[in-house]
């Protein structure tokens, strides 16, 4: 979701650190036995209601067990402020040609995504839906202004590394911590994915069948 023009996260409450991972244990927690409403809708039905948890993200680079939920939307006290991560309603979904597109704090609230400037070359994320497996490569991370919409586009702009894809995952918070003048995106491509009954990724061999 865009507001008024402006990527949101412009709000994120500054909660001490140790409050912090107090919330983020919790939410993690949360996230491996969460239940997931099914995938098959398309971003232009309204089968998935706002704070409808559908998806899980699995961030490596997050830390070894890192698991969040997703949740339709992107309202503060609804998503962000609850369940940690959003998508926006405006993007696709896991999969489909352009770009699912999620945000969430990277202070308060969890801080889902405090580590969204460590990306490197060949990490990885993965996405979980009711069904199936996403694995997507990380291609590039920017710094933009809140106005800069277009990085949430189904072919994103200002994405300059190389990618035939026609499938993104897009993460963005704000930046820097606790001041959020600017937004942080990270981009992805979609490399693979498979049927649940494959059970997870190879590299996620921690993960329940």
């Amino acid at each position: 979701m865009v507001t008024a023009g402006v990527l949101v996260l412009g709000s994120s409450l500054l909660l001490p650190s140790l409050t912090d991972s107090i919330v983020a244990r919790e939410q993690g927690v949360f996230a491996e036995t969460a239940p997931l409403q099914s995938e098959k809708v398309s971003s232009k039905a309204t089968a998935v209601s706002v704070a409808t948890v559908f998806a899980k993200l699995y961030v490596p680079r997050f830390g070894a067990r890192y698991v969040h939920a997703v949740a339709e939307g992107t309202s503060l006290n609804k998503v962000l402020n609850r369940v940690g991560i959003g998508h926006y309603q405006s993007t696709q979904m896991p999969g489909e040609n352009g770009n699912f597109a999620l945000a969430g704090h990277r202070a308060g609230n969890g801080g889902p995504f405090r580590l969204i400037d460590t990306f490197k070359d060949g990490d990885l994320a993965y996405v979980e839906t009711a069904d199936t497996w996403y694995t997507y490569r990380y291609l590039q991370t920017k710094v933009v202004k809140p106005s800069a919409i277009g990085v949430i586009y189904p072919r994103p702009v200002g994405l300059t590394a190389s990618s035939q894809a026609d499938s993104f995952l897009t993460l963005t918070s704000c930046t820097p911590i606790h001041v959020n003048t600017d937004r942080i995106v990270a981009w992805f491509e979609l490399v693979e994915q498979h049927s649940k009954q494959e059970g997870p990724p190879a590299k996620l061999s921690w993960v329940k069948k």
